[in-house]
């Protein structure tokens, strides 16, 4: 759920602590299909006939909910960007859209860069800074909160990684040194012995406080451990309700935290996923919700029919006894031309 504030605020001290990237624009979500409609031009068209609308590209990762598992307390936190589908939508999305928006449905998942905008001082500290910015052979595609851990997944040279992670910086971690290896990963921790953990295999880089958060992502990619989409029933549902995407956040429990008062009315939730999709010059902004019985999900129902989608040009809405979808269409005020 997107919880009341004491909840919110100690899950999201575990979140930031472990944020790993800084990303100057929107996350996004899983291993999605070409979004271009079955009816749509083969010449790289919007379905519209708009050609300067390019297509939406997206990062060959392994799909995020993959990482993702229940945490000691039985919470979940996930929140994904595909790095690539974002820089393919720079020449017509513009980001202020959304900034100044006031509508929960369009704002929602842009709590997902805001936490992990937190990890850019964490990622300078460690020397990989410029992972982000073409300044490694190494190429990061996507990243992601799950449940404690920050991943930066995409084409690793584990080399590279380690030998600038063993180097000498001037950063306040310093050094790295290897000090375990789990399946396809090597493990290092920082010589000085602060709490730091980063995980390095070919295909991501997994960083956290401890060790914890990074074991239990690693058991959850190798099937040594329930994913939380299997796990948490409620948790699973809402990741199936969303359609394929590019921007997430979504939890159980008590996930990450955010200031904005326009969220309370989710407070009875038990799961959520909120998401963000760029298609032909479109957003499609969507929520699932699962909330703790059916009662508490008609104390919200009204507000929730009142406040979301008011600014979606088509929006749709569906209610069960104890669960709600809505899927808002946002497009036009995004194209910069």
């Amino acid at each position: 759920m997107v919880p009341q504030k004491r909840s919110r605020r100690r899950v999201l001290q575990a979140s930031g602590a472990a944020a790993l990237v800084a990303l100057a624009g929107c996350l996004g979500g899983d291993d999605s299909p070409d979004d271009t409609p079955d009816d749509s031009p083969d010449d790289g068209t919007s379905g519209d006939g708009d050609s300067d609308i390019p297509p939406v590209e997206t990062a060959d990762v392994r799909p995020y909910p993959e990482y993702v598992a229940p945490d000691g307390a039985a919470e979940v936190s996930a929140v994904y960007v595909d790095r690539v589908a974002v820089e393919s939508t720079r020449d017509w999305f513009d980001e202020e859209f959304i900034a100044e928006s006031e509508d929960p449905l369009l704002l929602l998942p842009g709590v997902a860069p805001e936490l992990l905008a937190r990890g850019s001082i964490t990622l300078n500290q460690a020397g990989l800074g410029a992972l982000l910015n073409d300044g490694f052979d190494s190429t990061v595609e996507a990243s992601l909160i799950a449940s404690g851990a920050l991943v930066a997944a995409g084409s690793i040279d584990t080399d590279e990684i380690g030998e600038r992670l063993q180097t000498e910086t001037e950063t306040p971690i310093r050094a790295f040194e290897q000090v375990d290896e789990v399946g396809a990963y090597s493990l290092y921790e920082p010589a000085t012995g602060a709490e730091n953990v980063i995980a390095v295999s070919e295909t991501d880089i997994i960083w956290a406080g401890d060790r914890d958060p990074v074991e239990r992502a690693i058991e959850t990619v190798g099937g040594d451990r329930e994913r939380a989409t299997v796990a948490v029933g409620s948790f699973g549902w809402v990741l199936d309700a969303v359609g394929d995407h590019h921007v997430a956040f979504a939890g159980h429990g008590e996930p990450a935290d955010d200031p904005q008062e326009e969220f309370d009315v989710l407070s009875e939730a038990d799961s959520f996923a909120s998401t963000h999709a760029f298609e032909n010059g479109t957003i499609r902004a969507e929520l699932a919700a699962v909330f703790g019985s059916e009662a508490a999900l008609d104390r919200a129902a009204d507000e929730i029919e009142e406040t979301f989608g008011t600014e979606a040009a088509e929006l749709s809405a569906e209610f069960g006894d104890d669960r709600v979808h809505i899927a808002g269409s946002y497009p036009g005020e995004l194209l910069d031309r």
